[in-house]
């Protein structure tokens, strides 16, 4: 990407190449080594302030943040390398070789976004949603849907990243964020339960709350069937089993069972995966 003298041109992967074009202009040379879904690729132009450290094992860190965001952002973005040796703890091995965040200035926009490797954010970001869109890396990222029916696979497992971070962090554990949620969460989610997490309404519902809560209420109702280790192994097993690939609901449904021979899922699937309104609680 070539862009005005000034500004600076940021993307997925690693920066390979900086050079000064005809006019002062500068290019910028952007490498991804591993396999991207398209509505993962980013290109942010700006007045970037460029931040470049390491995280474990030398893995690059690369932050660009609107001067405007620097002095917010400092803080929560120097967090990336705890975060990272957390989630790998939980989830796996990171998927990529690098890592980092782009910072704008543009509240307007209203969401953050997983693009590969340097989510982007329209303002300094909390800690939590910090959390939640690098654990997308491994869940959206490196484990893409196949379709948008399978959106849950992406924001539950993220959501449910940030049940653990509380957890683990000497915050409410999960069993509370899940009862709350249970309890109360048509208060703060007005849509909790107005569809299935697994069968959205249209495409237009893929952002919709029982994607996000009600997927992360699956994966508690899972933890709940198999106990702890089981269940944190088969968040990992199946990060690994589909890195770098695409996946759908009937095969996490399946490598789920296939992890824990005996368990009966019927009722979790049927209730709380694919079942209309709010399930009756044990």
């Amino acid at each position: 990407m070539t862009v005005p003298r000034g500004l600076r041109a940021v993307s997925n992967g690693e920066l390979r190449n900086v050079t000064t074009a005809k006019g002062g202009r500068t290019a910028f040379s952007w490498h991804s080594a591993e396999p991207m879904a398209s509505y993962l690729a980013t290109l942010a132009i700006g007045r970037y302030g460029i931040t470049r450290s390491t995280a474990r094992d030398g893995l690059p860190v690369y932050t660009a943040v609107d001067p405007a965001e620097k002095d917010a952002s400092r803080a929560v973005l120097a967090r990336i390398p705890e975060i990272l040796r957390w989630a790998e703890r939980r989830f796996g091995p990171y998927p990529f070789s690098s890592t980092g965040a782009i910072v704008d200035r543009a509240a307007e926009v209203g969401y953050a976004l997983e693009t590969q490797t340097r989510p982007v954010f329209p303002g300094a970001p909390g800690m939590t949603l910090l959390v939640h869109e690098l654990a997308h890396q491994w869940y959206g990222d490196s484990v893409t849907p196949e379709s948008w029916r399978d959106m849950w696979l992406n924001e539950g497992f993220t959501t449910y990243a940030e049940w653990l971070w509380r957890e683990d962090h000497g915050g409410e554990s999960a069993q509370e964020s899940f009862d709350a949620l249970y309890e109360n969460g048509e208060k703060t989610y007005k849509d909790l339960w107005a569809f299935p997490p697994a069968k959205p309404a249209d495409a237009a519902n893929i952002s919709g709350d029982p994607v996000y809560q009600r997927g992360a209420m699956v994966l508690h109702k899972i933890r709940q069937a198999v106990g702890d280790d089981r269940f944190f192994a088969i968040l990992r097993g199946w990060a690994t089993e589909h890195r770098h690939g695409n996946a759908d609901t009937a095969e996490f449904t399946a490598y789920v069972e296939e992890q824990a021979p005996g368990e009966d899922f019927d009722g979790i699937w049927e209730d709380w995966l694919y079942g209309e309104g709010k399930p009756e609680r044990p």
